[in-house]
């Protein structure tokens, strides 16, 4: 096997002994953006939101919708105090929602794509909608297993699943290297365990030489090298 066939897309690469032998991926906003899903497939479930607030300003309300882009729905419940009645009846009405999305990777996703290292797919949020995400971005076969943490169903958490991809597939922390866009989240879990992370910052100027920041996925390559 040369050196061009012994890893990925062969540029710029060395022979070499590879360490890491699978990768950890986040969903949202590390390899897409959900922002670029038209917001009216989910508008009935926002909708429910406001019809059933009881609890906070118009204002905040606001800036609790905006989160919710960005972040789990019960992050965002929790810190916001969403009542009861908001919980419940916004996600009986997601339940219902047909998710119809067309939505992409980004672009660089081709280079994480071409990496022959076997790849899980570990992402926060509703089932339901996690799952809709995935299929419409055509990334299922991508990865030897997906797993969904909904933190409605109070599973864990990734920390959590990360201990379970450990034991099932018998790797050494030191094996896995973690890459999401949240420290807080897969970042600190993958972290705790002792496995590599790299965090992916793509809204924001990150500092290269930062051997644990990336800024697109063209980056793995060159920083599993510097791994080993």
């Amino acid at each position: 096997m040369n050196s061009n066939q012994q890893f990925g897309r062969g540029i710029h690469m060395h022979p070499i002994s590879v360490m890491i032998k699978s990768l950890i991926l986040d969903l949202d906003d590390t390899i897409f953006t959900p922002r670029s899903i038209d917001s009216k497939v989910v508008k009935p479930f926002f909708d429910a939101l406001r019809r059933t607030n009881n609890v906070l300003t118009e204002e905040n309300l606001e800036l609790a919708i905006e989160e919710i882009h960005r972040k789990p729905f019960n992050l965002v419940a929790d810190h916001f105090g969403f009542s009861k009645p908001m919980i419940t009846e916004s996600l009986n009405v997601f339940n219902k929602i047909e998710l119809n999305m067309v939505i992409t990777p980004y672009d660089d996703y081709t280079y994480l794509k071409d990496l022959s290292l076997e790849k899980f797919l570990v992402t926060t949020g509703i089932r339901k909608f996690q799952l809709a995400k995935i299929e419409s971005l055509h990334i299922t076969n991508d990865f030897k297993e997906i797993f969904i943490d909904d933190p409605m169903e109070r599973l864990g958490g990734k920390k959590s699943i990360f201990m379970s991809i450990l034991k099932k597939y018998e790797y050494a922390p030191k094996e896995l290297l973690v890459i999401g866009d949240s420290i807080e989240s897969e970042i600190k879990a993958g972290k705790e365990l002792g496995m590599h992370t790299l965090m992916i910052c793509r809204d924001r100027i990150a500092i290269n030489s930062d051997p644990e920041i990336i800024t697109s996925f063209s980056e793995i390559e060159d920083r599993i090298i510097d791994l080993n």
